[in-house]
């Protein structure tokens, strides 16, 4: 059955405006880098060996996501033929800068949300207007320095499922891409 009070009614939700919004996460989850402990299990870097502080308390060890044994098989298999003592020096030496990353968190780089939002406006009444917002469900634990092609990747993908969700709520859609380029230099539907 028609809604009687529609019937009154000029024209469907439109947009007025798009924005990307990249928000700091507050309680990033950091441990596909690693975890800190200050007790040593099989595989943990000792900080204080490598002389990795950053405050006056810092934990003992680290304990990276991809261990050390992990990366020597890895770049074992990888084909390279290199020399095994360089193997192990790589392999360590990612794990520290795996360390170093945790570390810096917050000072140079964080971990943000993305998310996109459409501001829609629609009638109420002939001649009233109101305004809401829409937004994307958004991706978390984005790292703040990803490389410029990684974080067009995401934004796209955040506006595509913005895109979805207006046309599930009947939104006039027909300036989408317009005002998504905008936002997104190459921005892809």
């Amino acid at each position: 059955m028609r809604n009687p009070d529609a019937d009154d009614l000029v024209s469907r939700p439109t947009i007025r405006k798009i924005e990307i919004r990249e928000v700091p996460d507050d309680c990033p989850d950091l441990s596909y880098l690693g975890n800190f402990t200050d007790e040593y299990t099989e595989g943990a870097i000792d900080l204080h060996e490598e002389r990795i502080t950053t405050t006056s308390w810092s934990p003992r060890y680290f304990v990276p996501a991809y261990s050390e044994a992990e990366r020597i098989k890895d770049m074992r298999e990888d084909g390279t033929g290199r020399p095994m003592k360089t193997i192990r020096n790589l392999a360590h030496l990612a794990c520290i800068d795996d360390a170093r990353r945790v570390l810096s968190h917050g000072d140079g780089w964080y971990m943000m949300g993305v998310t996109a939002e459409a501001e829609v406006t629609y009638e109420t009444e002939a001649g009233h207007l109101r305004i809401t917002k829409f937004d994307s469900g958004g991706i978390w634990s984005v790292e703040s320095d990803s490389d410029q092609g990684h974080l067009d990747e995401i934004r796209n993908e955040e506006l595509d499922d913005l895109k979805r969700h207006l046309k599930r709520f009947n939104v006039d859609t027909s300036n989408f891409n317009r005002l998504a380029r905008e936002k997104v230099e190459g921005y892809r539907p």
